[in-house]
């Protein structure tokens, strides 16, 4: 006979691990998969696995609820087979609400911690958020100076073109200028 198991995860690729590594086993038979804790509750309540491989973390219903839940389920299930009498079951009454009352506080525990999980995860996205800001202000102001400094430099290099073309030109004129002297020198001595 073998151990009929439920794998819970949220993660498929974990559920897809465990069943590839217990599925190699002759005497285990993966019988379900689950990504949440209410979908393990149901699934476990209607496939009755001998083993439920449970994964804490999971959205919705967290894994430690969810096994909460299926304990609970098999406790009371218990209890209606014994068929206890009234003194018991006036015990087993006042253990049940001892045991819910201690469950809610467990869960209540689990709440507060996974608050201030979220909590110091918020803190800390919105810190890298701010190095992230300064690192592009740092970039942003890096790209300006180099905007600004090749502005500069086709700016000096217009104004060197500028003289070069104005020195071309008086050169040009002072050329033409001598042409014409020299020209006007050869038609006087030819007279």
């Amino acid at each position: 006979m073998s151990i009929r198991v439920l794998l819970a995860d949220d993660q498929q690729l974990v559920r897809t691990g465990f069943r590839l590594i217990l599925s190699a086993e002759p005497d285990i038979e993966v019988v379900g998969e689950a990504g949440d804790g209410a979908t393990t509750v149901r699934d476990a309540r209607r496939i009755r696995p001998d083993v439920t491989l449970m994964d804490v973390r999971m959205p919705g219903m967290d894994g430690i609820t969810a096994t909460r839940q299926l304990t609970a389920d098999e406790q009371r299930a218990f209890d209606q087979s014994q068929k206890p009498d009234e003194a018991t079951k006036s015990v087993d009454a006042k253990a049940r609400k001892k045991q819910d009352e201690a469950n809610r506080k467990k869960e209540k525990e689990d709440q507060e911690r996974q608050a201030k999980a979220a909590k110091e995860q918020a803190k800390h996205d919105a810190e890298a958020a701010k190095v992230a800001a300064e690192q592009a202000k740092r970039q942003e102001r890096i790209e300006a100076e180099a905007a600004k400094t090749a502005a500069e430099r086709a700016k000096r290099q217009a104004e060197a073109e500028k003289n070069r073309q104005k020195a071309l030109d008086e050169a040009a004129a002072k050329a033409k200028e001598a042409e014409a002297r020299y020209q006007a020198e050869i038609a006087r001595s030819s007279k």
